[in-house]
Parts: C-alpha cells; sequence; structure tokens
C-alpha cells in the first residue's frame, strides 16, 4: 500500500520507520517514507505506457492527453479518467 501525503509525518510518529529503507530488519507494520517524486514528462509517461506493453501510437496519444504539468497525482488521475486502469483490469492492453 503507498499513503501519498501533502504533508509529512513528524519524526516521532510512531507509524513511521525511523530507520533507513535498506535496512534489513525494516518493521513493515510502520510507514516507510519514500523520496518525493518530482515532475514527469510526456517522454516519461510515453516510457512507462511502452513498459506495460502499448503500441506506440496509443503511448503518444495518452501520455499527450494525461501530461498536464507532470504532477504525479495529476497524471494518476489522468490516467484514470482516460480509462487506462480499466483497461487494464479488464486485460484489454
Amino acid at each position: 500500500m503507498v499513503v501519498a501525503s501533502q504533508v509529512a509525518p513528524t519524526e516521532a510518529a510512531s507509524y513511521v520507520w525511523r530507520g533507513a529503507p535498506t535496512d534489513s530488519h525494516i518493521d513493515y507494520r510502520q510507514l516507510l517514507r519514500l523520496p518525493t517524486l518530482g515532475k514527469l514528462t510526456v517522454t516519461d509517461v510515453e516510457n512507462w505506457l511502452g513498459d506495460v506493453g502499448l503500441p506506440r501510437h496509443r503511448r503518444v496519444e495518452i501520455a499527450a492527453e494525461v501530461i498536464g504539468e507532470g504532477n504525479p497525482p495529476d497524471v494518476y488521475e489522468g490516467l484514470q479518467e482516460h480509462g487506462f486502469w480499466r483497461e487494464i483490469a479488464e486485460g484489454r492492453l
């Protein structure tokens, strides 16, 4: 499970792992902090869509439609509105 938040939890929060993500004894009952994603580019989205098997003409079309300003949550939502996630779930890709 991934939790996206605009506000980072305090360091003292008991539900956040304080160790390094490379520690061999991570307590997976706690949340692991991930680095903040930067802006995505059209090329990033096209490449990812290629990795999941879309032909080039669909990759270019979808990436141009969903990129917006490159904010990762907005790109995700754009893919949702496009119906991309539904197509994956139904095995239509």
